[in-house]
């Protein structure tokens, strides 16, 4: 366990990042949340929203705290939350092995971003940091079952 850097909670070794989709009615689009990193590593890179998973924290919680705290996502703007995946490689994280447990999250197509975050569209992601692009694009088929059904 380690400490979060501002002495408040216990951290686990396991990051929860988060596939944040909404679709835009206007553009026919579905668009995915972004943010810009404000700390190392990959400090001013785009990145999907992250938190390192607190003790006792339930999956869930961590994918609305992430989004609440790296893309200004109220509460009631998240319809669903899920999870997809988890990716283990060892050199995911340059500060140390990290799991990273993927999930998605369903959002109202009125749902607005703040902060250091962005909408873009799935099909044209930017470079990201970590192996957030991989998340993605394995993540595609089950999101595209997933998005279909619900």
């Amino acid at each position: 366990m380690t400490r979060n850097g501002h002495g408040e909670h216990e951290q686990s070794a396991v990051s929860v990042d988060v596939l944040a989709l909404r679709y835009d009615l206007n553009d026919r689009t579905l668009l995915l949340a972004v943010h810009t990193r404000q700390w190392e590593p990959f400090t001013g890179e785009p990145a999907l929203p992250g938190v390192l998973l607190t003790r006792g924290e339930r999956l869930s919680d961590a994918a609305r705290r992430a989004l609440a705290t790296k893309a200004g996502l109220a509460a009631a703007a998240i319809a669903e939350v899920g999870q997809l995946a988890t990716y283990d490689e060892p050199n995911r994280d340059p500060r140390g092995p990290t799991l990273s447990l993927s999930m998605w999250a369903s959002l109202h197509s009125d749902a607005t971003l703040s902060g250091a975050a962005q909408w873009v569209d799935i099909r044209t992601v930017p470079e990201l940091a970590f192996d957030h692009n991989r998340i993605i694009a394995e993540s595609k088929p089950a999101l595209a079952q997933l998005l279909w059904r619900n």
